[in-house]
């Protein structure tokens, strides 16, 4: 019976399809795939839009858990007093200025709230540890009014610093992506 059936819908499709494309495409299945209406997944992806408020407890779990030497080099590279302490102090001895550790406090629409954890060494070695909280505007003064908006805001400074191994980790953060995720 199977010999049959399968000899028949050979036979069949050999009738209908001459050219070896139009066989190709049967076997991949494009004749049965539906067509998206483009409008229709527009109105669907914004009924999904997460606002900031709505994000903010898992996105600063996310980034304390993850990424809290990435926070430290973009309170290095972006936040103009530190750098330019850094500067000073790593100028005449190389290191003596560093930030070990940052985390996020908060977040709002223009930038985030940083708690550095600072390590001066003088000049016998001796190291001590200080607390700074820092705010970080996002890159070109651009704002931020939803979780795909923050991502990509959070993506830029990192990408700003070098640090592209973690962009790719911040796409993993449990929010946004308009119903999407990877």
């Amino acid at each position: 019976e199977y010999e049959r059936r399968k000899k028949e819908t050979q036979d069949i499709e050999g009738a209908d399809m001459p050219d070896i494309r139009s066989r190709v495409k049967s076997m991949q299945g494009v004749d049965k795939r539906m067509r998206v209406d483009q409008e229709a997944l527009l109105h669907q992806s914004m009924l999904n839009i997460q606002t900031l408020d709505e994000i903010r407890d898992v996105a600063i779990a996310f980034m304390n858990e993850n990424h809290q030497t990435e926070l430290a080099d973009v309170v290095m590279q972006h936040h103009e007093a530190t750098r330019q302490t850094a500067e000073k102090a790593n100028a005449w001895m190389n290191g003596s200025f560093r930030i070990k550790k940052g985390r996020l406090l908060d977040f709002t629409s223009s930038g985030m709230q940083i708690h550095a954890t600072i390590v001066r060494t003088n000049f016998f070695g001796k190291e001590t540890e200080e607390e700074q909280v820092v705010q970080v505007n996002y890159l070109n003064n651009k704002t931020c009014d939803d979780a795909d908006s923050f991502k990509m805001r959070i993506i830029e400074l990192l990408q700003s610093c070098n640090l592209y191994r973690s962009t790719a980790s911040v796409l993993r953060m449990p929010i946004g992506s308009r119903g999407w995720s990877i």
